[in-house]
């Protein structure tokens, strides 16, 4: 039997702190397994992919007009369908039953089972062959929820509603000392959080200066929000251009995506403050999307919880067939995309969460990505079957399971 062989990180799907791990066999993999420590408050989940180089993005954001299509696809399938979805009682159920039909959803497919992951990991790629993965997740707790959440309920929903419905801006646009990044506060290198916190202000006062065209500002001493109060007092005369001047991150290129990494990655955050989520909620946009949530949570109060509408969580459904039961299934569930328009000049405009991507998994949930070699596939799908890890026990059925009879006495 061959040594395990740890190499350096170089795919563009595997983060940098993830080991590779190159394993040549079903014991090889589970001997690699039994090294593995258990981080604390987090839980343990495996995803395989066919093709190492794959990214671990689900299937409606996988290309360009997914997600302006996906309300559509919902509702087509079910009516097309009625009968499947009878007993879906939430969009969660909803979308679960979609992706066991093959219908791109904002699910990513994992399992608690690693030898189901490494089952999936040897599957033949296509349209080329290629060495497999296996991805091993370390989800903090406060990430995982069950079917029931609603949280979930949040996220799930946005499946139900069009892309121009849901376009959320994370700023106040008012004179108040709430901010979008009040939740991050005990958490950040307090220069990191100004630097958020100056955009802020710098987007708000360019929203407020036409509100006052032809007046003086209101008196400084009025201005609740501290870091546009500073720029006031500067005493330079207030324009666009000198708010896009003083902007921290002109020029810079990926401030958005080191802001969703520290979203992603905080958990649990504190409370928000009262008028900062009532000024979120009130948005227009977010009509469509509470009135989704109440058609099976009645009773749901207006107060979406921002940093939860971009992030992703680790869901337990029901297991409400056979298939998932056998899969040890779960899922992925991503939430909205973080964006900033960007101006001629370089500086940057108000953040919004959108539809039209979505967040990318935290490097930090990922602990191993186990490679399996093309060459190696067969052999381990074949000690797969010897510990009962079979076609027909991942794709329960009687069809399934007479052509594997067929295989095994060679018709």
């Amino acid at each position: 039997m061959s040594t395990a062989t740890e190499v350096a990180s170089s795919s563009p799907a595997a983060p940098s702190e993830a080991k590779e791990i190159v394993v040549n066999s079903a014991v090889e993999f589970v001997a690699e397994l039994a090294k593995l420590d258990l981080e604390e408050d987090t839980e343990t989940f495996y995803r395989g992919h066919a093709d190492e180089g794959w990214r671990l993005t689900p299937s409606i954001l996988r290309t360009p007009n997914g997600p302006w299509v996906e309300h559509q696809l919902f509702r087509d399938m079910v009516a097309h369908e009625p009968q499947s979805f009878s007993e879906c009682r939430s969009a969660l159920d909803h979308l679960v039953q979609m992706q066991h039909y093959g219908l791109p959803t904002r699910l990513l497919d994992v399992t608690m089972n690693p030898l189901v992951a490494l089952y999936f990991a040897c599957e033949e790629a296509t349209p080329h062959p290629a060495d497999g993965a296996v991805y091993h997740f370390a989800v903090p707790e406060q990430k995982v929820k069950h079917y029931d959440s609603d949280t979930v309920s949040v996220l799930a929903n946005l499946a139900k509603c069009a892309s121009r419905d849901l376009l959320f801006c994370a700023y106040p646009f008012s004179n108040s000392e709430a901010s979008f990044y009040d939740a991050l506060s005990y958490d950040l290198p307090s220069e990191v959080l100004e630097k958020y916190r100056l955009h802020e202000a710098l987007c708000i006062g360019q929203f407020m200066l036409p509100l006052y065209r032809g007046q003086l500002f209101p008196d400084i001493n009025s201005i609740r929000n501290k870091s546009l109060a500073r720029l006031i007092k500067s005493g330079e005369p207030l324009s666009s251009d000198y708010f896009r001047s003083k902007d921290p991150f002109k020029e810079v290129d990926s401030w958005v995506d080191e802001l969703w990494r520290h979203i992603l990655l905080k958990t649990p955050w504190p409370s928000w403050q009262a008028s900062y989520l009532e000024a979120f909620n009130e948005q227009a946009k977010a009509g469509s999307l509470l009135h989704q949530i109440r058609g099976e949570k009645p009773h749901f109060q207006p107060l979406i919880q921002p940093y939860d509408l971009v992030s992703i969580f680790l869901v337990k459904a029901k297991y409400g067939n056979q298939r998932i039961t056998n899969q040890s299934g779960a899922f992925l569930l991503f939430g909205l995309g973080l964006y900033s328009p960007r101006y001629e000049d370089g500086a940057w405009g108000p953040l919004y969460a959108l539809k039209n991507e979505g967040p990318k998994v935290p490097e930090k949930w990922i602990k191993r990505k186990f490679i399996i070699p093309n060459d190696k596939k067969e052999t381990i799908r074949k000690e797969l079957a010897n510990l009962g890890i079979t076609d027909s026990y991942i794709y329960p059925g009687i069809e399934q399971y007479a052509k594997e009879l067929k295989q095994r006495y060679s018709l």
